[in-house]
């Protein structure tokens, strides 16, 4: 089994690489069965097919191991956007191009953002400069990655994050027991749980410089 597997693999390897190992200047590839179902389940996983497609390619009767393979996707991409996020320097930077210039509550005289995210009202947190007609976005919840958004260094932007992470730990707890990889909204909640975290830095950064109160 293991010689057929690895005379398929080297059957896609460059012709160069074929020659070398017929001349026996190169090693013919070392691949196991393990190792082969192992690379395809996680490489189906990966793609956001089904722990029951997964299991029937494998030929597993049970569901168990196609689930570990999905487990691990979305823990990769909470390690990645930990890694990102925990990056105050590039916090800053993305925050200054996602959005507009930090004021204060007590000087702000325009509209104020107010909006619900999960079961919690969110207000004093910043103000919107858009001046032709209503925001067709959801307030709170868009405003972090919106360049009209005028964020308040008085304002509580920690208490939407929770509100944010929170969705973001049920969605995966939803998408785990389902086996669905690639849900979309997981990635839409980190994007904007990262868009936040920026302002938060944002603004840290211009109190410990004596800026805006």
């Amino acid at each position: 089994m293991s010689r057929s597997i690895n005379q398929v693999i080297l059957s896609f390897s460059p012709p160069d690489y074929q020659a070398a190992v017929a001349r026996g200047e190169a090693a013919l590839p070392i691949i196991t069965p393990t190792d082969l179902r192992h690379n395809v389940g996680h490489s189906l996983a990966m793609q956001g097919v089904s722990a029951e497609e997964i299991a029937h390619i494998l030929g597993h009767t049970s569901l168990t191991v196609a689930k570990y393979y999905i487990l691990a996707t979305p823990a990769l991409a909470l390690i990645r956007a930990k890694a990102l996020g925990t990056n105050p320097v590039w916090q800053n930077m993305v925050a200054m191009m996602l959005t507009g210039e930090l004021t204060s509550s007590t000087k702000w005289q325009g509209q104020r953002v107010v909006g619900i995210i999960g079961d919690q009202l969110h207000d004093g947190i910043g103000g919107c400069s858009r001046d032709n007609g209503d925001c067709p976005f959801s307030e709170v919840r868009c405003c972090y990655g919106c360049l009209y958004y005028r964020p308040f260094t008085d304002g509580d932007h920690q208490a939407v994050l929770e509100s944010v992470v929170k969705e973001v730990d049920e969605l995966i707890s939803i998408s785990d027991s389902v086996g669905n990889a690639r849900n979309p909204l997981i990635s839409i909640h980190e994007t904007t749980q990262f868009e936040i975290q920026s302002v938060i830095a944002r603004c840290r950064f211009r109190q410990e410089k004596g800026g805006v109160r």
